[in-house]
């Protein structure tokens, strides 16, 4: 048997060779195996080992090269090696290629709506020499979705292992006849996976983290250096013959490592808010032909975990947890407010929770610095080259609730040179009221703070400050103490009772304007 093959991309390593050999020799020659192909959606490019087309389904693939033993649950694994070494991975595969499937199945559809049936199954295929064992705490659905690639052939012929909706009928469904369209859609809307870099500089690249229309992200090791692993964010830089553009646009990819430099030098860290907020490491450029520079990387401390949007979607926080991240996040902004550092971007999918509960802030790299930096000039939209503009005002119109009304031009687009420590502590009403309520604001109406109080069990004091946060006045914003906040927060935490810690939305619960969500 021998299996069609259709190479987008090429391989990145060995283990991928090994195991597209393998399934090339092993799968029936009716299915088909694309290999290394990457997608753009909403920004950000979505990369794919292998995706396999077979009789009843469409498989993707994630390729690891694991072996040992496995250990770990829903959230994080541990690879125990048989030299007696531990790998923490910095993500969970499973969510992982979960993820890369859902945007599959999108793509699809969308490029041609015959395909809206077709099932996508993901799968992680570990590539190890030998049989890994498995002691993950998970469900039995999920565990058997993490295969060895040597009988993983088995598993993608065989429809009984698909996780179908009870209202299809795998045993009877064929898809062959949608192969040759489905190759063809790929063909044209998909593209090669770009290769993956050995090195840059002193960092060994582990694996490609994600890419957006900016930059590329990539998870790092460092041999001899704490901590050992980072990440480096890669910006390409235009080509131009003008250099003064060219080092204006360098000058606004180094915001983000001299905000967080200053928030660390100068930050006040009495509150303890130093270690919510993301350390930048360095910072350097990579040259092309005759010294221009090609690239420039930035290099930050890698945080292993989800962002708030995808936590409060994907788990059901307790009560007690929300207290403790929200306190959290006011420690991270107080310390960076300390050293004249004013975010400007955030909302839900900049902040980090780690897999240890830490709270981090992110993305400083449209931060704006008060009076005492040389680069305190720099604002938006002002000295902001046109594809950094666009891709910032693209992300305002989408989180544009997070955006204080002060600062809302009558054209509708942010006036981002007059932000302040208000500006930010707006964005933080927002955040905590869609963290308490498990409802994102869809419409620009004023909360319902009665309603949040009641589900959220929040007392009265730190009830109104929440809703001073947003008033529309700036002064009133500023009057709310983030120190004595937090404190209140992490109170609640302390004194809450077991049985109170995850009070559930009440079918039909009414906030008002939003869209209510499950956490």
């Amino acid at each position: 048997m021998t299996a069609k093959h259709v190479s987008i991309g090429e391989p990145v390593n060995k283990s991928e060779e090994k195991v597209f050999k393998y399934l090339k020799e092993t799968l029936p020659d009716d299915y088909t195996l694309l290999t290394n192909l990457t997608v753009n959606q909403s920004g950000h490019d979505y990369d794919f080992d292998a995706v396999v087309l077979g009789k009843h389904a469409i498989y993707v693939l994630e390729i690891k090269d694991y072996g040992g033993i496995i250990r770990g649950d829903a959230a994080k694994w541990q690879v125990h090696n048989d030299n007696g070494s531990v790998y923490q991975v910095p993500r969970n595969p499973l969510a992982q290629v979960a993820m890369q499937a859902r945007v599959l199945k999108e793509n699809l559809r969308r490029l041609n709506p015959k395909f809206s049936r077709l099932y996508v199954q993901e799968i992680v295929c570990l590539a190890g020499e030998k049989r890994p064992q498995i002691d993950i705490q998970d469900s039995a659905q999920r565990l058997q979705k993490i295969q060895w690639y040597r009988g993983i052939e088995k598993f993608l012929s065989d429809p009984s292992r698909l996780s179908y909706p009870p209202e299809w009928h795998p045993t009877t469904d064929d898809i062959f006849k949608f192969h040759s369209d489905i190759i063809k859609a790929i063909q044209t809307g998909f593209s090669a996976r770009p290769a993956l870099p050995q090195n840059i500089r002193k960092y060994k690249i582990e694996e490609r983290a994600w890419n957006s229309r900016r930059y590329r992200a990539y998870l790092a090791s460092r041999e001899g250096s704490y901590p050992s692993r980072s990440l480096l964010k890669v910006y390409k830089v235009p080509a131009t013959e003008n250099l003064a553009a060219a080092q204006k646009y360098v000058e606004n990819l180094e915001r983000e490592l001299t905000a967080l430099r200053a928030v660390r030098d100068r930050g006040d860290i009495s509150s303890g808010g130093y270690k919510n907020v993301v350390v930048g490491y360095d910072a350097f450029p990579l040259f092309g032909s005759e010294r221009q520079i090609r690239e420039y990387v930035v290099v930050m401390e890698w945080v292993e975990g989800k962002n708030l949007l995808d936590l409060i979607h994907s788990q059901g926080l307790s009560l007690r947890r929300k207290y403790q991240i929200a306190a959290q996040i006011c420690r991270g902004i107080q310390f960076a407010h300390s050293a004249d550092v004013i975010h400007r971007n955030l909302n839900l999918k900049n902040i980090i929770c780690d897999v240890n509960g830490v709270v981090k802030i992110v993305n400083f790299d449209f931060a704006k610095f008060i009076g005492r930096t040389p680069m305190s000039t720099f604002t938006i939209p002002g000295n902001m080259p046109e594809d950094m503009l666009k891709e910032y005002l693209d992300d305002f119109m989408k989180q544009r609730k997070y955006v204080a009304p002060e600062i809302c031009k009558d054209d509708g687009l942010p006036s981002f040179h007059d932000a302040n420590n208000a500006t930010d502590l707006y964005a933080l009403g927002v955040i905590l009221f869609e963290l308490f309520a498990g409802a994102l604001l869809v419409k620009g109406m004023s909360p319902t703070f009665d309603a949040l109080r009641e589900v959220a069990a929040l007392d009265e004091k730190a009830s109104a400050n929440i809703a001073l946060l947003f008033s529309k006045s700036p002064s009133d914003r500023e009057s709310v103490s983030l120190d004595l906040l937090s404190k209140e927060l992490t109170r609640l935490a302390q004194n809450l009772k077991k049985e109170d810690e995850l009070p559930l939305l009440p079918a039909g619960f009414n906030f008002g304007q939003y869209e209510i969500i499950s956490c």
